[in-house]
C-alpha cells in the first residue's frame, strides 16, 4: 500500500553563471544539511539524491517536517561563503514507489506535485508548495511557504548561521548555538530578532500540528 510523505524537488538558481565548482559546492552542503535534519530513523531529510546536474530531490517523512526540512537547505546555503542558491518545490500526497538504491526510479503523487510545483514556479520565488488545492491544509501551507521565502530571501550569511540550527529538527539553545559559533548569547539574540526566526518558528510549528493527523493522498 503506498505510504504518504513529502518530496522536495529543487535546483540551483543560476547554475550556469554560478560555475561547476559553486555547484559542487553547494550540492555538497544540501546533502550535509539534509542528514543533520534526519532523525535516528532515517526520516526527516534522508535519500538525498542528485540528479541532471543541478537538481536533487529529498523524501521527507513525517510529512509535517517538509516545511521545517525546506528552510534547513535555505539557510545552509544562505550561511556559506560562495554558494548558490536553491529553489525549492514540496509536494505532499502518497509514494507508490520509493525508489531503489536512490530517489531515481522512485514514483507517486508526491513526486508529481512536487516536480510540477518547480516546473511552474513564479520568478523570484524560492518555496512553493504544490497541491490542487483540494487539501484541508492547502492555504496555510501555501500561506507558509509564502512567509519563509519572503524571510529567508532577506537573511544575511550571519543571520542564517544562527537561524539554521535554531529551527533545526533538535532546535539548539540561544547559548548552544553561540559557543558553536564563537559569539556571545546576545549576538545570537540580536542575529534572531534581524532574522525574524520566531516568527519563522512559529509558522512552521503551526503547520507541523495542523499535518500532524493529516494524511495526504
Amino acid at each position: 500500500m503506498p505510504d504518504s510523505a513529502a518530496v522536495l524537488t529543487g535546483d540551483i538558481v543560476g547554475s550556469l553563471r554560478a560555475g561547476a565548482d559553486a555547484v559542487e559546492r553547494s550540492m555538497a552542503e544540501l546533502a550535509r544539511a539534509a542528514g543533520r535534519m534526519a532523525g535516528p530513523d532515517g526520516g526527516a531529510g534522508a535519500a538525498f539524491t542528485r540528479y541532471r546536474g543541478d537538481g536533487w530531490q529529498i523524501v521527507v517523512r513525517p510529512a509535517g517536517l517538509a516545511l521545517r526540512v525546506a528552510v534547513a537547505l535555505v539557510a545552509a546555503l544562505r550561511a556559506g561563503t560562495g554558494l548558490a542558491e536553491t529553489r525549492i518545490a514540496i509536494g505532499f500526497g502518497a509514494i507508490e514507489r520509493p525508489g531503489t538504491l536512490d530517489l531515481r526510479d522512485a514514483s507517486g503523487p508526491a513526486f508529481t506535485r512536487s516536480g510540477r510545483a518547480l516546473a511552474l514556479m513564479p520568478a523570484g520565488r524560492r518555496i512553493v508548495v504544490g497541491t490542487d488545492g483540494s487539501e484541508p491544509q492547502s492555504g496555510l501551507l501555501e500561506a507558509v511557504a509564502c512567509l519563509i521565502d519572503d524571510r529567508a530571501g532577506r537573511w544575511s550569511r550571519e543571520q542564517a548561521e544562527v537561524v539554521a540550527p535554531y529551527l533545526g529538527r533538535e532546535a539548539g539553545t540561544q547559548t548552544a548555538i553561540a559557543a558553536r559559533l564563537g559569539i556571545t548569547p546576545q549576538a545570537v539574540n540580536q542575529r534572531l530578532k534581524a532574522a525574524s526566526a520566531r516568527a519563522v518558528r512559529e509558522a512552521l510549528l503551526s503547520a507541523e500540528r495542523a499535518l500532524a493527523d493529516w494524511n495526504p493522498q
